[in-house]
């Protein structure tokens, strides 16, 4: 029976991304490592399971949010840590495995032998998931207009705010850069940050980036300048994710 899958996230945002015509942006310099390579985890990949082959300039962190899995996620269907280093031409699983392998290779793991059948061992019940609260709080990441809402079900993930080009964009909360690089479609010069294990925000279409993957900022620190690279004006895209999938950035945000 095939799979279902809990996180389809970013399948339609690699496509729409946030904005139309390309203006210049930076790209993290990535060195590649060479060329693909088989699924580096401790489990079958199984008939028909979607693999995503690393490009130069990608991390884990940047790949979960453009397929829109969360990052725990994927590192565990690859057997990997979010910390884990990738190399560009890696092929990754980006949905469930079909199933274990043992530490001997054995393709399924039994509980023991009933009648010299072997019995499955049940899988867990999957845990609820709960955000983990930021304890910082949240401010705008920066002042402007709202030209477009939350609307995801018309490809908007997040918020647009347009403001003068050149101010700063600030970390709307306290984090890890967890990416920062041009190398996702769509979203030009972008940041992402991660505030706990549950909760990213992201910045896209900045001019300039401030900040550098691995840096911990605070809230309201300037981590970039809004710009338009791979939109149609200037404006900053900003998105706030739990588990990989988009939520409404005002419910975080202070009213205005």
């Amino acid at each position: 029976m095939k799979l279902h899958f809990a996180s389809v996230f970013l399948a339609a945002l690699a496509l729409s991304g946030c904005g139309g015509a390309s203006r210049s942006g930076v790209q993290a310099p990535v060195q590649k490592v060479g060329g693909a390579s088989p699924v580096s985890s401790g489990f079958k990949q199984g008939p028909g399971l979607r693999t995503h082959q690393v490009k130069a300039g990608e991390t884990l962190h940047a790949i979960a949010f453009e397929r829109g899995v969360d990052i725990n996620d994927l590192a565990a269907w690859n057997g990997l840590s979010e910390k884990s280093r990738i190399r560009a031409g890696q092929a990754l699983l980006v949905e469930p495995p079909a199933a274990p392998i043992g530490e001997a290779g054995a393709p399924e793991a039994y509980s023991g032998r009933v009648a010299r059948e072997r019995v499955p061992v049940k899988p867990a019940t999957p845990a609820v998931k709960v955000p983990v609260a930021v304890a910082s709080g949240w401010i705008w990441p920066v002042k402007g207009q709202v030209t477009r809402g939350f609307e995801p079900r018309q490809g908007s993930k997040g918020l647009d705010i347009v403001a003068a080009e050149g101010m700063p964009v600030n970390a709307a909360a306290a984090g890890e850069v967890v990416y920062a690089g041009h190398g996702l479609r769509g979203y030009g010069n972008l940041i992402i940050l991660k505030h706990n294990s549950t909760t990213l925000s992201a910045y896209a279409h900045q001019s300039r980036l401030l900040v550098s993957e691995g840096q911990q900022v605070l809230r309201g620190q300037p981590i970039g300048e809004m710009g338009g690279t791979d939109a149609d004006r200037i404006k900053l895209h900003f998105q706030i994710r739990e588990f990989g999938e988009p939520v409404d950035p005002r419910s975080y945000l202070p009213k205005v």
